[in-house]
């Protein structure tokens, strides 16, 4: 299997928290067959670049788009999320 790119990486973490809600690192460890470890710094990663879009609930135990969140990598288009879905 193919290492997926940060740009993928970034790809879900953005569609699960604009369609879905939230994200966690478990999200990306399903998807891409990678460590939490990795996830945790995809999420990291991703948050330093768009710190405005994310932020950690403790009692849920995961990240929730802010008021402010504004997707960079995916369209708001449920296009996208459906062919995820697919």
């Amino acid at each position: 299997m193919e290492k997926p790119t940060v740009q993928q990486r970034f790809q879900l973490i953005e569609l699960l928290a604009y369609w879905e809600g939230r994200i966690n690192t478990k999200d990306l460890e399903l998807h891409f067959h990678q460590s939490r470890q990795q996830s945790s710094k995809d999420i990291n990663v991703y948050k330093q670049q768009l710190p405005n879009n994310l932020h950690y609930d403790a009692s849920l135990k995961v990240y929730l788009p802010t008021e402010f969140f504004k997707p960079l990598f995916i369209s708001e288009s449920a296009d996208d999320y459906l062919h995820w879905l697919y």
